[in-house]
């Protein structure tokens, strides 16, 4: 994940300890039953806890699949290269749950180490700090734990076990999963907050994408530049269309970087332009919180979509966004303008 800065294993035991069993807890929430096991809602992916061992030990699979995937275990020394799965932090304090490259032998697949891993996952290994030193072993982020939402995570460590599933059977499934993509539409959001089963439990949620709208409307509109809004009678409304002298974008934004955010704004920038024709000459822009797994940024490249981020900055009534200095100028404002915002602190260098 490129913007991550100073990442190092935390030496922490109780934020480790704390960090780890949150994440399994929201596993927990967003999971049923299945025989013995839990399946991750929305996705094929399956865990179960391995009662033999005294600390949390979770072996994950794909489906009804024979054998074991990848092993996500509670960590039992906090900033260690032994235990192969911890928490990690980074510069701002913000938390990761990581993993060797390092798939232990099975009765299906040899063992799968370092380069090897990065081979056949396109997942490249993490710059990460141990005791103040480079560590001597190569990490993997299975998902970020702040400032995502609790389905990010979900979908984030559901992407991580497909992908070491792969890994396994190389050769007979990898190429499957970079084929796949689901096209899916969605109004656009609104600042404000919106209600969760209200009868039965009420939740308020943030509109979060309506807020990074509204965020990049003010950014743009001192400099004359306007987003629009084209529509299709059948209610399909793109994120925004812009009009720069270097012609036209179409703009989809979204909250998350999981693969299932990356699936549903590409089959958006697909499907628009053949269900609007007017938008049918104009550059695909994915604007996401922060960059995706490597293998998904390559996969970009290859559907002729740019990749641009904005960092989000939550708070309890409303959400801000700050937008990448490369993708303000591809909205047509000019290096000068740019300048002075990231000095104004409006813009990310």
């Amino acid at each position: 994940m490129a913007g991550i800065k100073g990442l190092r294993l935390s030496g922490e035991a109780r934020l480790v300890a704390d960090a780890y069993l949150e994440w399994h807890r929201i596993l927990i929430a967003g999971s049923e039953p299945v025989g013995a096991a839990q399946q991750i809602v929305g996705t094929e992916v399956r865990f179960r806890r391995n009662a033999r061992h005294e600390r949390m030990h979770l072996d994950f699979w794909v489906g009804s699949a024979a054998g074991t995937a990848v092993q996500l275990n509670q960590p039992g020394t906090a900033g260690s290269e032994n235990p192969g799965t911890t928490i990690a932090v980074d510069d701002r304090g913000d938390r990761y749950l990581v993993r060797q490259g390092d798939l232990h032998e099975s009765p299906s697949s040899p063992r799968i180490q370092w380069g090897e891993f990065t081979r056949r996952t396109g997942l490249e290994p993490e710059p990460m700090q141990v005791k103040g030193a480079p560590s001597r072993k190569e990490w993997h982020i299975v998902t970020p734990l702040d400032h995502v939402s609790h389905a990010a995570i979900r979908d984030s460590t559901a992407e991580f076990v497909r992908t070491c599933w792969n890994a396994r059977t190389y050769g007979q499934k990898a190429a499957d999963d970079q084929s796949q993509m689901a096209a899916l539409f969605g109004k656009r959001e609104r600042g404000g907050w919106y209600d969760i089963d209200p009868a039965l439990q009420p939740t308020r949620v943030l509109r979060i994408q309506g807020y990074v709208l509204e965020c990049l409307e003010e950014v743009l509109k001192p400099f004359g530049i306007e987003i629009q809004k084209p529509r299709h009678a059948a209610n399909y409304e793109v994120d925004g269309a812009i009009d720069t002298g270097a012609g036209p974008l179409l703009i989809e934004i979204k909250t998350g970087v999981s693969a299932a955010d990356v699936y549903c704004g590409v089959g958006q920038l697909t499907l628009y332009p053949i269900v609007l024709p007017d938008l049918a000459a104009h550059a695909r822009l994915l604007l996401l919180p922060g960059d995706p797994t490597a293998h998904l940024i390559k996969a970009l490249k290859s559907c002729k979509v740019e990749l641009h981020r904005y960092e989000l900055k939550r708070g309890r009534r409303r959400a801000t966004a700050v937008f990448s200095a490369a993708f303000l100028r591809r909205c047509g404002v000019s290096d000068m303008d740019v300048r002075s915002l990231i000095a104004a602190g409006k813009a990310l260098a």
